[in-house]
């Protein structure tokens, strides 16, 4: 039996419609085909917070003026010191990263060093860090060195 000719047409148009490959292959699915999806599951990407570099490590004496004040990192404390109030000691938590900063926190104290040149202006030393503290919502500006530097001079 020999197809009819409207047949015929409606068989060309629909092989003309899929696109092929060179191997004359579908280049697509049709879209009827259902969706394929993947049945491996991504493992969860866990952020590792960079740790401080080695100069922000150990005993760290930072300080400022106009009004005189000091905190001394230590491994187990933060200790804030300035006239008039008594000092304020929190647990030493450890340094974190936060942008180019390195930074301990504390109830009601953070203490933000950064590797920058700088100076007290007060007297013509030099200080390899540039400090800020937040104390119960006040921000003082300083300068930091090791602990030990501070000592040897």
């Amino acid at each position: 039996m020999r197809p009819t000719t409207p047949a015929l047409i409606a068989a060309l148009a629909l092989c003309a419609c899929q696109a092929k490959t060179d191997e004359g292959t579908p280049a697509t699915e049709p879209a009827s085909a259902p969706a394929q999806t993947s049945t491996v599951a991504a493992a969860p990407v866990q952020l590792l917070p960079a740790a401080p570099p080695a100069e922000f490590s150990g005993d760290l004496d930072v300080r400022g003026t106009e009004p005189f004040w000091s905190v001394k990192i230590r491994k187990d404390a933060l200790t804030l010191e300035r006239p008039g109030p008594p000092a304020q000691t929190v647990p030493n938590a450890g340094p974190l990263m936060e942008d180019d900063a390195v930074v301990w926190r504390g109830d009601q104290l953070k203490v933000s060093l950064r590797k920058a040149p700088c100076s007290d202006g007060m007297s013509d030393k030099a200080y390899p860090m540039s400090a800020e503290v937040i104390a119960a919502g006040e921000t003082l500006k300083g300068c930091a060195e090791p602990a030990a530097a501070a000592a040897a001079k």
